[in-house]
């Protein structure tokens, strides 16, 4: 106590100098996870991956919808024309095994239209005018059916078509009908557009056999000249 007796002044003093800055308060450190600077929120984040995943997807379905679509269309236009060599070839197949001696004039046209130059070529040397004439004279009758055909192949502007045909003929000599089984190649060739027949190639001996009363082909072979 002092020594005058009176109370001691118990106020704190305060001893920082007056011109000692005030503490900085220090920099909260970024919160694990976020990017400094980042202003997005994460729920929005998120919502901006799931957009990007979501237009990911869509544009994959996109595309694979188009590569459908194109396979598709590639499969049918490959069908139809697969389905246009096979309807030329067993027209050409039909036109070969089916004319009449009295008019195998216009026979020898319609072929040839069907055709290509070469192929057109062969028909009219095969049927000069001295077959011609005696397929007339002959009286010849021929009548052509598919019994089955196939597309071999199809390569770009080439086509092969296999075809099986019965050929049911007659003639001034032979009035009973004679049934033949003829086993076909048959190559075509696109020409602006048009499947035409450049060969017809007749596979094997073929078989020949009169024909029943009921029209339907005998099982036994007409016997050759010089047979027992």
């Amino acid at each position: 106590m002092p020594e005058d007796g009176t109370a001691a002044d118990l106020t704190p003093v305060d001893l920082t100098p007056a011109d000692t800055p005030a503490t900085e308060q220090p920099t909260p450190a970024p919160t694990r996870g976020a990017e400094v600077g980042d202003v997005v929120p994460r729920s929005a984040r998120s919502l901006l991956w799931q957009a990007r995943i979501g237009l990911g997807v869509g544009l994959l379905g996109l595309a694979l919808a188009v590569f459908f679509y194109l396979d598709t269309t590639d499969l049918r236009s490959a069908e139809a024309t697969r389905a246009d060599v096979l309807e030329a070839a067993e027209i050409m197949a039909l036109r070969v095994t089916t004319f009449s001696g009295e008019s195998i004039d216009d026979w020898v046209a319609d072929t040839q239209s069907l055709a290509t130059g070469d192929y057109a070529d062969e028909v009219a040397t095969l049927f000069d005018v001295e077959i011609r004439q005696g397929l007339a004279d002959n009286q010849v009758q021929s009548v052509g059916q598919v019994t089955s055909s196939f597309v071999q192949e199809v390569d770009d502007d080439r086509a092969i078509v296999f075809a099986v045909l019965r050929q049911t003929f007659t003639s001034l000599n032979q009035p009973q009908p004679i049934s033949d089984e003829l086993r076909m190649e048959i190559g075509l060739q696109r020409v602006d557009g048009e499947w035409l027949t450049s060969e017809v190639a007749v596979l094997g001996p073929s078989t020949v056999s009169p024909v029943a009363a009921d029209d339907t082909p005998g099982t036994t072979d007409v016997p050759s000249e010089g047979d027992g």
